[in-house]
């Protein structure tokens, strides 16, 4: 017994339009990966739990770096507290594994105000983010226009096959 399989005619065109839901999905997409950048910030403005990069002057970051082992110029991690005279940071020291820390052990560094030459907190970058998602939108519709055959580069279906590509011959004399 054979199967035959029976397709309706349908009246719509051969070039569909994007999915509303890829779509969608390219105008958040810049949001949820988003480009963020470095802003220098008062320590005034900067609230606990706050992930900061501090800066160190040239005495604490000898001191630190004969501490730790290895040159630092900079500390990267969450203000716990701050007061007048110090701030506390907490730093990721856990194991990290291709990159992604696996425990979530924390390690308090104790700053003086004067050590510190410069806050910078990490902050969404609308300008570049837009750049993000009109780059990826402008790729997205080259790509449905490469592939749904709207792209203007295949024949037109009503003329002459183009002409086929020349061969070429070498003929090399072979000794009888």
């Amino acid at each position: 017994m054979t199967s035959v399989l029976y397709h309706r005619n349908r009246s719509t065109p051969a070039t569909r339009t994007p999915r509303a839901g890829a779509m969608i999905l390219v105008a958040v997409l810049p949001l949820l990966v988003g480009c963020y950048s470095m802003r220098p910030v008062d320590l005034s403005e900067v609230s606990p739990g706050e992930e900061v990069v501090v800066h160190l002057d040239v005495d604490a970051s000898r001191r630190m770096s004969a501490q730790e082992g290895y040159d630092i110029r900079s500390v990267p991690g969450r203000l716990e507290s701050s007061s007048a005279s110090s701030i506390v940071l907490s730093m990721p020291v856990g194991r990290r594994v291709q990159g992604v820390i696996m425990d979530d052990t924390r390690r308090l560094f104790t700053l003086d105000r004067p050590e510190v030459v410069l806050v910078e907190r990490r902050e969404f970058n609308r300008n570049r983010s837009a750049l993000v998602g009109a780059a990826l939108a402008g790729g997205l519709i080259w790509g449905v226009l490469q592939f749904s055959g709207g792209g203007g580069s295949g024949p037109d279906g009503g003329g002459e096959p183009p002409p086929p590509a020349p061969s070429f011959r070498i003929r090399i004399p072979l000794p009888h």
